[in-house]
C-alpha cells in the first residue's frame, strides 16, 4: 500500500512538473472521461489512474479526476521551470517525510469537491514561486479540508458581520483568527436573525497571519498584502 501511494504521489510530481502544462490541461475541465483519459502519457498520473480503472469507473473515480484536473490547472499556469525547482527542493529537504507530490495526492483524495482542489493548485502556485514555504502549502491543504464552501465564502469577505458562533469558532480552531466575544444580551437575541437566533456580538476580530495568507490565497492576490 505505500509502496503504490508512494508512486501515485512520484507520478503527481512528474505531472506537475510536465513542459506546457497548462495548454494540456486547460481543455480538459469538462471532458468527457475518454478524452481525459487519452491524454494518457502526456501526463502522467492520468495515466498511472487508468490503469487501476475498472471496466466500469465508479463515482469517486470520476470525482478524483476532476480534482486532480482542477489541481493542474492552477499550478500549470506557473512557468515549468519554477515547478520543477519547487519539487527538486522540497525532494532535497530532509525536514519533510511526505514530500509535495503524495502529500498533495492524498489531500486531493480528501477534499470533497474540485472547487478546494484549485485552491489547492492555487496554493501550490504560490510555493513555486517562493510567496509561501511547504509548511504553511501543509497548513492551507488541512484548512481547506477543514472549512466548508460557506465557511471559506464568508472568509473572502471584505468585512466580517456576525457571524454565527460556529463559524467563528471554526475561523479560531485552525489558527484564521483571533476573536473576542461577548455574550448577547436578552434585547439583542431579540432583535437577533431569525435564521440564527444565537448570533454572538464580537467585540473584537482579526485575522492571523495564516488567516490574511489563507484569504489572500482566495481572492488570488499577493500573499503579504493587507486588509484596509
Amino acid at each position: 500500500m505505500e509502496k503504490g501511494i508512494n508512486l501515485a504521489g512520484e507520478t503527481l510530481e512528474a505531472s506537475v512538473a510536465k513542459d506546457k502544462l497548462y495548454e494540456i490541461i486547460g481543455g480538459l475541465a469538462d471532458s468527457t472521461l475518454e478524452k481525459i483519459l487519452d491524454v494518457g502519457d502526456a501526463v502522467p498520473i492520468f495515466s498511472y489512474i487508468a490503469k487501476g480503472l475498472k471496466a466500469t469507473i465508479a463515482v469517486r473515480d470520476a470525482v478524483f479526476l476532476e480534482k486532480v484536473i482542477a489541481f493542474l490547472s492552477e499550478i500549470g499556469k506557473v512557468p515549468t521551470s519554477a515547478r520543477q525547482k519547487m519539487i527538486e527542493k522540497i525532494q532535497q529537504d530532509t525536514q519533510y517525510r511526505q514530500k509535495f507530490g503524495k502529500f498533495s495526492l492524498l489531500y486531493l483524495d480528501r477534499l470533497n469537491d474540485e472547487f478546494k482542489a484549485g485552491y489547492l493548485g492555487r496554493a501550490a502556485q504560490y510555493l513555486s514561486r517562493g510567496e509561501i514555504t511547504y509548511d504553511f502549502y501543509q497548513r492551507f491543504a488541512h484548512i481547506m479540508d477543514n472549512l466548508t464552501e460557506t465557511d471559506l465564502l464568508e472568509l473572502t469577505e471584505k468585512t466580517f458581520l456576525n457571524f454565527g458562533r460556529n463559524t467563528f469558532h471554526s475561523f479560531e480552531s485552525l489558527g484564521l483568527m483571533t476573536i473576542t466575544l461577548k455574550i448577547p444580551t436578552e434585547a439583542e437575541r431579540k432583535s437577533a436573525s431569525k435564521m440564527n437566533p444565537h448570533i454572538v456580538q464580537v467585540s473584537h476580530r482579526r485575522l492571523t497571519d495564516w488567516g490574511q495568507w489563507t484569504k489572500n490565497i482566495l481572492l488570488d492576490r499577493p500573499v503579504h498584502a493587507t486588509d484596509l
